[in-house]
């Protein structure tokens, strides 16, 4: 992946498959696509309590476990088709941020906001539905 020519969507992850016909499938390509959809992440540390010092997580499935220094995360750029799962394993409220200028809209409206709040002991699923913009979709 070129990191001047950023991906609009998932597939574009497998420019390989971006001209139709019979060909090999680039084996890199297929690893960075099935990561990208189906990580998971354990042990994760929430830190800081901006945007700019949250702690950046992965798309796939990511769980909170310990909130030592802040209770603040952040998704990773929306990529549409893109898909991530925040679980809080903590004692603590969390403040789930979107990367850079990206927005997310919240579960009970239509509004675009800079941040949702997450409470103990739940989880949250996020969908980028267009660049720049996660909704969630379970979760408060």
């Amino acid at each position: 992946m070129d990191p001047a020519a950023p991906p609009k969507t998932i597939l574009g992850l497998m420019p390989s498959l971006q001209t139709p016909g019979f060909r090999l499938v680039d084996a890199g390509e297929l690893a960075a696509l099935l990561q990208y959809m189906f990580s998971a992440r354990s042990g994760i540390k929430a830190n800081g309590t901006t945007q700019a010092a949250a702690t950046l997580l992965s798309a796939g499935v990511n769980e909170i476990t310990d909130t030592t220094g802040g209770t603040a995360v952040k998704l990773p750029n929306a990529l549409p088709g893109g898909q991530v799962t925040v679980v809080n394993d903590t004692s603590a409220s969390l403040t789930i941020f979107p990367s850079g200028t990206d927005k997310i809209i919240d579960n009970t409206g239509l509004t675009l906001d800079a941040s949702v709040p997450m409470s103990t002991a739940t989880s949250s699923i996020f969908v980028s539905v267009r660049p720049g913009v996660w909704k969630q979709i379970l979760g408060a």
